[in-house]
């Protein structure tokens, strides 16, 4: 999943794939797919329901990263957050 960081061109055809990995058994493979996605910022508004999910990941750094991701691919945090 590292290869993808920084790579313009790269990162809108790869969400599909990092989305599937949001369920792999791993949690480092969940947590790199969601810093990923989040690196993707704006462009991938799409996955923000499934990086809402990963906020109540049994494992603290994929919630963690989920946190960031969903501020970077949302233009306003606040709306997907709950109260």
């Amino acid at each position: 999943l590292f290869w993808l960081r920084g790579e313009s061109g790269v990162t809108l055809p790869a969400l599909p794939g990092l989305l599937a990995c949001l369920g792999d058994p791993d949690s480092s493979t969940r947590a790199d797919a969601v810093k990923v996605i989040g690196d993707m910022g704006h462009a991938a508004p799409e996955a923000l329901p499934r990086v809402r999910g990963c906020l109540a990941d049994g494992d603290q750094f994929v919630r963690s990263a989920a946190v960031a991701a969903v501020a970077k691919v949302c233009p306003n945090p606040a709306d997907v957050l709950p109260d």
